[in-house]
């Protein structure tokens, strides 16, 4: 499990079986690296929209990646007593 602050102060989990998800499903999150993806989208996102109850899209762009500019897109679930990634993936806009 990998520990991370967001840009209001929450302590957010990345479990290591979503890290093992990740690495199937989003290889380019790999290729630019998850960690540092995960870190500075969480610390000084973009843009963070509401997905739905609880869940927050928080993005940041990412310029000259080998699939070309893209947005990180890291998915947050907030509940009262934790906060844990859902999803992290690259993509072209924000939704």
């Amino acid at each position: 499990m990998i520990r991370f602050r967001g840009f209001q102060g929450r302590e957010i989990i990345l479990t290591d079986e979503y890290i093992r998800k990740t690495l199937i499903r989003h290889p380019e999150v790999i290729e630019v690296g998850i960690e540092e993806i995960i870190t500075l989208t969480l610390e000084s996102p973009e843009a963070v929209t509401p997905s739905r109850p609880n869940v927050f899209r928080y993005y940041r762009m990412f310029r000259s990646t080998t699939y070309g500019d893209k947005y990180a897109r890291v998915v947050v679930k907030i509940l009262p007593d934790e906060a844990f990634i859902i999803s992290v993936f690259l993509t072209d806009r924000i939704v």
